[in-house]
């Protein structure tokens, strides 16, 4: 099964063609499309647990690294909800849609969604 692609996240409904060219974005959305976090992600879904469990230390580890630098800040409300959105579009190329939102308390996400196989 063919994994997703930054160009189909960014092609996504509400998504905004500005990140196209956001390097940052893109990293972000390589980390969550990681072979081994998509693994992760599956997991921890199908265990009730919210999916960006799999990436969230690294996506936040990134930005804190990166705080003075970045193109994708974390402390943006909306770029929280779209490495959401970048984890859904993930998913959904392996025939998982979301069922409902968990809290989840990270440094800078307080909820994230669980999936369920289509």
């Amino acid at each position: 099964m063919p994994k997703a692609t930054f160009e189909d996240f960014v092609q996504e409904k509400f998504i905004g063609h500005e990140l196209v060219n956001n390097p940052d974005a893109r990293k972000i959305f390589d980390m969550l499309n990681d072979d081994a976090n998509i693994s992760k992600a599956i997991e921890l879904t199908e265990a009730g647990q919210p999916a960006l469990l799999a990436s969230v230390d690294q996506i936040e580890n990134f930005f804190e690294d990166n705080r003075d630098t970045t193109t994708f800040r974390l402390d943006e409300p909306r770029n929280c909800q779209l490495i959401g959105r970048m984890q859904k579009t993930i998913l959904r190329a392996f025939g998982y849609q979301p069922v409902a939102n968990k809290p989840m308390q990270t440094l800078y996400f307080h909820s994230a969604m669980t999936y369920k196989k289509s």
